[in-house]
């Protein structure tokens, strides 16, 4: 895995963790038990979305969360996306973490009108309702690392 890919994984993860500490701590305080959270990735073929999988899982652990990590498989990503959704949301989660498609945005809106947290991981869109984006700009990072480059 290259150096670019490590950074931001490990950037991503730290977020991801502080996320779910703030998470975790809303819950503890209010009293209730053993909030029940979501995540939604965009397959689990690949070691990027596997390494995701593992920092969730472990936070799950770590914060005794009700926690389940999901993901189409790669083929069928788009379609299965949308039905995940569905299913999840008639489970009544307490928080879901999603890494969008777009087509499915439109599911989100149940969510939102329940006023479940729903926050984006890795894929952001111009979503009014989302609670918070985990993941890097690239487009501000490309401009970064030209930078970078041309003092090389």
């Amino acid at each position: 895995m290259d150096n670019k890919l490590k950074g931001k994984l490990l950037c991503l993860l730290l977020l991801f963790a502080i996320s779910t500490i703030s998470m975790w701590l809303i819950f503890k305080i209010s009293g209730e038990e053993k909030p029940k959270v979501f995540v939604v990735l965009k397959d689990l073929d690949s070691q990027y979305w596997n390494i995701i999988k593992a920092g969730a899982e472990k936070g799950f652990r770590d914060f005794e969360l009700d926690g389940k990590v999901v993901a189409p498989s790669y083929k069928s990503k788009k379609d299965v996306q949308e039905y995940m959704l569905e299913n999840i949301f008639n489970e009544n989660p307490d928080v879901l973490i999603v890494a969008p498609e777009e087509a499915s945005l439109p599911i989100l809106d149940k969510y939102a009108e329940k006023n479940i947290p729903v926050l984006f991981v890795d894929t952001d869109y111009s979503w009014n309702n989302k609670t918070i984006f985990i993941g890097t700009n690239n487009y501000e990072l490309g401009i970064k690392g030209g930078m970078l480059g041309s003092e090389l």
